[in-house]
Formats: C-alpha cells, structure tokens, sequence
C-alpha cells in the first residue's frame, strides 16, 4: 500500500515520462480538448445540423473543454518536470480522467432527456410563429 501511494503523490522519473499509457492519456486528452472545442462553437455542424441539438450540447462542451485542458495542463507539467506544488504527480492525470469520465457520462444522460426536448420545443416555436421578428415588407413611408 505503501508503494502506491508514494507512486501516486511523487514526481515519475524522468525514463517514466512519457510512458505507451502516458502518451495514450495525451491522444484522448487532445482529441477530447480539440473537439470539446469545435462543439462550443459552430464547428460541429456538419455532423449536427439540427440548431437545437447544437445548442445542447455546446452547453455541456464547456465544462468539458475545461477538464480536457486541465489534464492537458498536469500532462504539460509532467513533460516539461518543472513540478510547481506537486503538479508532476500522477494522482492529478488520474484525478483528471476520473473527472472527465464522471463528467462525460452525466453530460450523456442530461443530453439523452434535453435534445429531444429541444427538437421539439424548436419545430413548435417554428411552426407557432416563434422566434426572431422580421422587418415589414414593403416601402417605407
């Protein structure tokens, strides 16, 4: 037990940097950062063209941007070994994942009940009449 923890809360060796699991955490932390990103913006909007559905989600994708940058941050520090209070240990890349993976699964299920909601709530405005008003037609006078 107490080899795990002195693992966990110590700064890895420099021949234990970048390790094949390390260097895995890095891809999925990257790809998770690049594309929480796209999907706060309009850059997902060929794989979701519905404005609704892209609202949704854009609202869950940035806490996600934020827990992918901050893995990517303690994997920076682990790079560079600079270890500013600690920040080098594995237990904060660990804690990351976690939080990711908790944070991700809840977003799932918000997301599951929200955009059939708001798929429907936007074709009701829609053929209610809803949404941004228009300019009259016609001359001015």
């Amino acid at each position: 037990m107490g080899n795990v923890v002195s693992a966990l809360f110590s700064p890895p060796p420099p021949e234990d940097v970048a390790g094949p699991f390390w260097l895995l955490y890095l891809l999925v932390f990257a790809a998770g950062f690049v594309l929480s990103v796209a999907a706060e913006g309009d850059g997902l909007a060929r794989v979701l063209p519905h404005p609704a559905v892209r609202r949704a989600v854009s609202h869950y994708a940035t806490g996600a941007a934020a827990l992918f940058g901050a893995g990517l941050f303690f994997f920076g520090i682990r790079v560079l070994q600079i270890d500013p209070f600690r920040f080098a240990a594995p237990i904060w890349l660990l804690l990351c994942l976690v939080a990711v993976v908790a944070y991700l699964g809840w977003a799932w299920s918000r997301l599951r009940l929200e955009i059939p909601a708001a798929i429907t709530a936007d074709g009701w405005e829609r053929e209610a009449g809803g949404g941004w008003p228009t300019a009259p037609s016609g001359e001015p006078g």
